[in-house]
């Protein structure tokens, strides 16, 4: 994946600090064609543990036992990428 150069430094220390290597996405899929020719993509990567200590991220939603994570992004100092 040629765009992980191109992440913020925030976003690659958050993959850092989770174990992550950003090239090796779980899924990803090409969202759209924009008009200068380039493409706008989505990923999305699996990780699985258990979160210790630290704030709430994880609230309930509307549908019987379904969560929700609002406040990630904030907590994480990445909101305006969110």
């Amino acid at each position: 994946m040629q765009a992980c150069g191109h992440l913020p430094p925030e976003v690659k220390e958050l993959f850092r600090t989770l174990g992550i290597d950003p090239r090796k996405e779980g899924e990803i899929s090409q969202i759209m064609d924009n008009e200068d020719g380039t493409h706008f993509y989505g990923a999305f990567y699996h990780i699985v543990g258990k979160i210790i200590d630290g704030p709430e991220l994880w609230v309930p939603t509307t549908k019987a036992g379904d969560v929700s994570s609002p406040h990630f992004g904030s907590h994480q100092g990445i909101k305006a990428l969110i």
